[in-house]
């Protein structure tokens, strides 16, 4: 079967989460989740101003890389070049992945008692050989799953709190 490839721009700890996962080449096609967002972001012909301080990511020259093959068949649907918002655009999408699965990881080891937050951080990187102070901080680590659990919890508590109507409110 005919295919291409092309190589994505990540941050060192986003290749290794995603070369533990995946292995070191990603098959993207419609039969998983991460080939079929990667390929309607490759498909989509939306483009966008640049945010959220991405538009200097790829000026570093510390990135990783991580390597999609995908059926040729897919070609003719795709964008024929990648483009800074197309990688931007998959970027998030892979880092907003690697928070929720991080958080998931913490809560999982506070509510089975196996061990203390600092240990539960440094276990997740070991999972995914990310090597801690080189690839990505504690301190960094630690406030991203700062504001993933801060953000859950404003969701949570949006979902437990009354529904609103016009009858509910009284007239003062």
């Amino acid at each position: 079967m005919k295919h291409f490839t092309f190589r994505l721009p990540v941050k060192k700890y986003i290749q290794k989460y995603l070369t533990t996962l995946y292995g070191e080449t990603i098959q993207a096609n419609m039969d998983t989740d991460i080939g079929f967002v990667v390929l309607n972001t490759l498909a989509s012909r939306i483009e966008g101003k640049v945010s959220r301080g991405y538009n200097k990511q790829f000026e570093n020259i510390n990135l990783g890389q991580i390597t999609f093959i995908v059926p040729f068949h897919y070609y003719y649907l795709t964008k024929k070049e990648l483009s800074v918002h197309t990688s931007i655009l998959l970027n998030r999408y892979f880092e907003n992945r690697f928070e929720e699965d991080f958080v998931r990881y913490i809560q999982l080891v506070d509510l089975g008692g196996w061990g203390k937050y600092k240990k539960a951080i440094e276990g997740f990187a070991k999972l995914y050989n990310i090597e801690m102070e080189e690839d990505i901080s504690f301190d960094g680590l630690k406030k991203m799953e700062y504001r993933q659990r801060k953000k859950n919890l404003e969701i949570s508590l949006r979902r437990l709190s009354p529904i609103a109507d016009m009858f509910s409110h009284s007239v003062a």
